[in-house]
């Protein structure tokens, strides 16, 4: 039950009106978990602003159910079995479980196989605090965490999952710095090794991956500070050095965690 709790009292009203209907329809080959950054958050005591899911078994089945709703509109299908979803002017993403590969090293992943355990998909996650799941059938279960990512929560640590964790994705040293000053968790001491000792990778990343990573970034409200500790680890060196210090920040226009920004 305080599992059940601590959910459904930081969700919105969408959210659980969304999560019911799914909750109220009786599967037969199927489960589906809230995984991912919205636990994280909820874990945290804050609101998420997106939810995100995994199903696992039988998808014609689920997305027969999805054909099936007056409210809920299928948006985009992908050829990697997600789904964007569109309930009362809200978005949710659903994937397939599955296993990835990266050959080579800092490439896009390679997807080896589909409706995997959800253990096996989360291991495929960057960082052990985004590596949490719960049955969406039952929130009286307990929460999936195989790599124990709710103590790395309470300990506000940043952790890597595997040792070729950023070899694998060096988009994830992007990512390790721009949570840390976003959640104020520190980078724990082995995975910042691991971080600093492939710095070079960011060198395999294609432009178009590297100016999505800084255009997140850039929807940050402490993105300077974001941008300033990528600067100091010598990030910023391998595609477009900057001193971001001398940016002039205009934040008096902050809408929906965006700035504006002008050099």
């Amino acid at each position: 039950m305080k599992n059940e709790s601590i959910i459904e009292n930081s969700i919105s009203s969408i959210d659980k009106e969304f999560i019911k209907k799914i909750q109220n329809h009786k599967f037969n080959n199927l489960e589906i978990f809230l995984v991912g950054g919205a636990l994280r958050d909820i874990l945290m005591g804050y609101e998420p602003k997106e939810l995100d899911f995994c199903i696992n078994g039988d998808a014609v089945e689920f997305i027969n159910f999805i054909d099936n709703q007056k409210d809920i509109k299928k948006i985009k299908v992908s050829e990697f079995n997600t789904y964007k979803l569109l309930y009362k002017n809200k978005y949710y993403d659903f994937s397939v479980t599955r296993e990835e590969s990266y050959i080579p090293k800092g490439s896009l992943p390679k997807i080896d196989n589909f409706n995997v355990s959800i253990k096996k998909d989360l291991y495929r996650r960057d960082f052990t605090i985004n590596s949490i799941a719960i049955n969406l059938i039952d929130f009286k279960n307990d929460f999936i965490d195989p790599f124990d990512g709710i103590k790395d929560i309470e300990s506000k640590e940043i952790k890597i999952i595997h040792k070729d964790s950023f070899n694998d994705d060096p988009t994830r040293i992007f990512r390790a710095i721009k949570f840390s000053k976003r959640l104020n968790f520190i980078i724990e001491k082995n995975s910042l090794n691991e971080l600093n000792k492939s710095l070079s990778n960011i060198k395999k990343l294609s432009k178009d991956r590297i100016k999505n990573e800084i255009e997140k970034i850039s929807f940050e409200p402490n993105c300077k500070e974001i941008l300033v500790e990528l600067k100091k680890l010598g990030v910023l060196k391998f595609f477009y050095d900057f001193e971001p210090s001398e940016i002039n920040f205009n934040q008096k226009n902050i809408t929906d965690n965006r700035i504006t920004t002008k050099t």
